[in-house]
């Protein structure tokens, strides 16, 4: 169960380092000026500054090796692979924010990340590769498709970050993300004064999707996933279930799933004129409302717990989108 002891205990001085360093990057990273400018299927109508990722990994990483170096302890195997995968994620995604590329490049990189954070989780067994490198795949993509409104993905792993830490996963570094990208939020939500980019949403997700990892447990013939390893997809439910909503219609319509487009539910939701920090704060409540059901007492109790709101939500959204929306959608 939830609880506020293993916060309380792993608050330190690191994370005020990792806060401070978020706040004094930022300003920085503005002013350097590598502008988001928009395209059809943007939400914002200006170019705004990109990159605020950096700013969060730096913040991060700074206050992991700030804790180091103050507690004389070196960095466990986990903690080594999480900062080479957290690494790796943040400079290709800051290249492709620099200068798209394509996206078998990032998917390869996703994918190494992947076997590196599988190494260092459970070193002595191969058998957790292959669910690693597509757990890794699916939640970093499922988060860098979300973040497109102001906070929205921000907001979420800030949250999904505190309620694992509270749950006694890995507490370190969790609550050290989630104090990085609460010295981000304030940047941008309600409006955005630099965006977090693919710098920032794909390693943010990769720390997740790792650290969910740690909780896969070896049997001799199939890595058992422990209970404790569905309190992230209950904490990010708004988010996957958006996705896979989303992909399954178009992949009925019949239209490539590879183009860009404006047809989450996020974005068909402010497109019907809902407001864009009501969406933002909607999602917010979905993880939430994901650490509550994942606390039931039965599984089946959990399901329909999740399932309620985003069937609620879907059938508000695609009919508000059929009222108001003339275009295809």
């Amino acid at each position: 169960m939830f609880s506020y002891s293993p916060l309380l205990h792993t608050l330190d001085l690191s994370d005020l380092v990792a806060l401070l360093l978020c706040i004094f990057i930022i300003p920085a990273l503005i002013r350097l000026g590598i502008m988001d400018t928009p395209v059809q299927r943007s939400a914002h109508h200006t170019p705004i500054p990109k990159g605020g990722g950096i700013a969060i990994i730096t913040a991060f990483l700074g206050g992991m090796a700030f804790h180091s170096v103050l507690q004389h302890t070196p960095f466990t195997l986990f903690q080594l692979c999480l900062v080479i995968g957290t690494l790796l994620l943040c400079v290709v995604s800051w290249l492709d924010d620099i200068r798209p590329f394509a996206a078998r490049y990032k998917l390869s990189a996703q994918a190494l990340a992947g076997i590196i954070i599988a190494l260092g989780c459970h070193p002595s067994s191969s058998l957790f590769l292959i669910p690693m490198v597509a757990t890794t795949i699916i939640l970093t993509n499922t988060i860098n498709f979300m973040d497109g409104l102001n906070g929205l993905a921000a907001g979420v792993i800030a949250l999904t970050s505190f309620f694992m830490a509270g749950m006694n996963i890995v507490p370190f570094d969790l609550l050290l993300l989630g104090v990085s990208l609460v010295g981000f939020l304030p940047f941008n939500f309600p409006n955005a004064r630099i965006f977090m980019g693919d710098a920032g949403s794909q390693p943010c997700a990769f720390i997740l999707s790792g650290v969910g990892m740690t909780v896969f447990q070896p049997i001799p013939h199939f890595p058992y996933i422990a209970g404790e390893f569905w309190l992230l997809p209950c904490l990010l439910n708004g988010m996957l279930w958006d996705v896979f909503f989303t992909l399954a219609r178009r992949t009925r319509a019949k239209e490539s799933l590879a183009q860009a487009h404006r047809g989450h539910l996020y974005q068909l939701a402010v497109r019907t004129n809902i407001p864009a920090p009501a969406v933002t704060l909607i999602h917010w409540g979905f993880t939430i409302w994901g650490g509550i059901s994942f606390c039931l007492p039965s599984m089946p109790e959990c399901l329909i717990a999740l399932s309620l709101p985003q069937i609620m939500w879907t059938l508000t959204v695609t009919h508000r989108a059929r009222r108001h929306l003339t275009e295809k959608w």
